[in-house]
């Protein structure tokens, strides 16, 4: 998982390296280093959330109420077992860049997320709501599996299913006018060398077909045709 730039040893290693390049490279390194900023889990998570339910809400209420929820099991929760764990030793950075740190964030992502879905269904929720968070818990399920034994983009997979998500759940989204952002973070993530292109691409695929079945089992319980909706509203 990726935060905002902040003062660590990764920053500092991006310096020294950046100190040794010159002209374009240098340039070059530094956006790439700004898109794997902007397109981090933690941004892509909750500002995707916000556009999802604002899409399906009629009232600022709805709005407040259901964001909120969402925002606090799929990313307030981590995020402060992470800043915990750090502060008592257990993790290294907030980065979490050491692969066997991980397990401890990806499960709590993962119960956070489903507890977070079963909750705002109980409350409520639209399908798409609660839908989205059971997503990503089934998402970093898997991504968690393989984790565990393979390095994997994390941040190209969460913007994959947050972009077929949205592209198949909000209304009138046209998928292409995000679509290009996948690109690049699997370019920016290779020029940081924080992934080979493979890492990115089987984050992609990986999260795609996960996101895919997910959803087309969510609507199947309720009568929903998936691949109707998918001709409708991606081709």
């Amino acid at each position: 998982m990726k935060l905002l730039p902040s003062p660590d040893l990764e920053a500092a290693a991006d310096t020294n390296d950046t100190a040794r390049l010159s002209g374009f490279m240098r340039w070059r390194l530094k956006f790439a280093f700004w898109v794997s900023a902007l397109f981090s889990p933690y941004l892509v998570i909750p500002f995707g959330t916000v556009a999802l339910v604002a899409s399906v809400t009629r009232t600022t209420e709805d709005l407040f109420v259901w964001t909120s929820l969402c925002i606090l099991f799929t990313t307030v929760i981590p995020v402060a077992f992470i800043i915990i764990q750090i502060a008592r030793g257990k993790i290294t950075d907030v980065h979490v860049m050491e692969r066997h740190q991980r397990n401890g964030p990806f499960l709590v992502a993962v119960l956070s997320a489903a507890i977070g879905a079963l909750v705002m269904k109980y409350l409520g929720a639209r399908l798409e709501i609660w839908g989205v968070a059971l997503v990503f818990a089934i998402n970093g399920l898997v991504l968690y599996c393989i984790t565990a034994w393979w390095k994997i983009s994390i941040h190209v997979a969460v913007l994959s299913a947050a972009i077929l998500a949205g592209a198949v759940m909000i209304p009138n989204l046209d998928w292409r006018l995000v679509g290009w952002a996948i690109p690049l973070i699997i370019w920016a993530r290779y020029v940081r060398k924080r992934h080979t292109a493979w890492q990115g691409l089987m984050g992609f695929f990986v999260a795609i077909f996960i996101t895919s079945v997910s959803i087309y089992i969510l609507y199947k319980l309720y009568d929903i045709s998936f691949m109707h909706v998918v001709r409708e509203r991606l081709l």
